[in-house]
């Protein structure tokens, strides 16, 4: 998934990410990624979390849709998965 044109669906899926490879039990709080999205940007709750809302559902249209989880407490990658963030596609490609 390209997401290098797409700063806040970028930065949503670094923090999801990052906070899977930590391991952890606990789900990232709506709050903590509002902030990961919109660093520094005051917004109404409401609107904030529609924005929330939208993108995570973007993030599951661009492929995520059977990993991105969204429990009672807030969002995670599904703990079964493996994720790897890559920087540039031609990292990916030196593999191959």
């Amino acid at each position: 998934m390209d997401l290098s044109t797409r700063a806040v669906f970028r930065r949503l899926l670094v923090e999801l990410v990052n906070h899977h490879a930590q391991g952890s039990r606990e789900p990232l709080s709506a709050s903590a990624l509002m902030q990961s999205g919109w660093p520094n940007e005051r917004m109404l709750r409401a609107s904030a979390r529609n924005r929330l809302n939208n993108a995570l559902a973007t993030l599951r249209s661009l492929g995520l849709r059977g990993i991105l989880r969204t429990e009672r407490t807030g969002y995670r990658l599904d703990p079964a998965c493996s994720v790897a963030l890559v920087d540039d596609l031609d990292d990916a490609d030196a593999g191959d």
